[in-house]
């Protein structure tokens, strides 16, 4: 049975907000504790592959999730870390053996496959990444195609209000708690940030506005006349 503090914080926070607060409380005191990189790489790693292959062995579809497409490139990565330590154990063996049974020219093939294998799971390569994204981009230059009931209208809301700029984020002090975000005020913002981008007075004819625009896209449109969706429709009618 959970002790009497676990109890408080459930019946307090609920169990959604019980949970996130405690991982974020384990995650804060994880850092704070000097692990060596290559060990947090290892278990990351054998915690990644363990978790895709408990979970898309038994269903395969499960593979397109997104936890399952952030877990690959670490799964991916470690085993391939595995696989080159241990080719390049196996390398180093052999030429070990070929060089006892005087056979120079086979010893010399697998150490060359033994630092070939090596290299290649040892070295790295660090690519720089910018926080600036103006060092990527130049100046007028949007990325991808404007979309929405009026492309490229972007509408910024802003109040000092809806947040409490004193919160710690700490365990018993999370953002999600009605002391540090004001629902009401979050309410407010999304209303005003629908109504100016649609331009319409009401908020139901803001989201009719843009379910309008959506329901009129290409995409829509392209969507509608397949056959799945003509059948569809017509089930529907009958």
């Amino acid at each position: 049975m959970p002790g009497p503090s676990l109890v408080f914080w459930r019946r307090t926070f609920g169990k959604g907000q019980f949970v996130r607060a405690l991982m974020h409380t384990l995650v804060n005191r994880i850092c704070k504790f000097r692990i060596p990189p290559k060990v947090v790489i290892a278990v990351v790693g054998l915690l990644s592959t363990a978790w895709f292959l408990i979970r898309v062995i038994p269903k395969p579809s499960r593979a397109t999730y997104p936890c399952m497409r952030a877990a690959a490139p670490l799964m991916s990565g470690f085993v391939t870390y595995l696989l080159g330590l241990v080719a390049t154990a196996c390398a180093l063996k052999t030429a070990r053996a070929r060089f006892a049974e005087a056979r120079p020219f086979a010893m010399a093939l697998c150490v060359l496959a033994a630092i070939v294998v090596g290299s290649l799971s040892l070295t790295r390569d660090e690519r720089p990444v910018y926080a600036n994204s103006q060092l990527l981009l130049g100046a007028n230059q949007p990325i991808g195609v404007a979309r929405g009931i009026y492309p490229g209208r972007v509408v910024w809301i802003w109040d000092s209000s809806s947040t409490n700029e004193n919160c710690t984020n700490v365990f018993g002090d999370g953002w999600f708690l009605p002391k540090n975000t004001s629902i009401d005020v979050v309410a407010r913002m999304l209303s005003d940030a629908v109504t100016r981008l649609t331009g319409r007075s009401t908020v139901a004819e803001s989201w009719e506005a843009l379910s309008s625009a959506t329901s009129t896209s290409p995409e829509a449109t392209a969507t509608s006349d397949t056959p799945t969706a003509k059948r569809s429709s017509s089930e529907q009618t009958r």
